[in-house]
């Protein structure tokens, strides 16, 4: 159900491309969690603060 609401809120805001990847990072660790292997959901969510955090360092801001 979630992923549902998730799905219809990206095609609601299909233009801006920070959104999908988001919405991929987001439903890659739930799915993690939901299958049982939490430790994966955690690392995805960690790298990807991490390549957004760089990403900002890399830019200047």
């Amino acid at each position: 159900m979630l992923v549902v609401a998730i799905l219809a809120t990206q095609l609601q805001l299909s233009n801006v491309e920070y959104l999908s990847i988001v919405i991929l990072v987001t439903i890659a660790a739930i799915g993690a969690f939901l299958i049982g292997h939490s430790e994966e959901g955690a690392a995805v969510l960690f790298f990807s603060y991490l390549a957004e955090y760089l990403d900002d360092y890399a830019i200047g801001g």
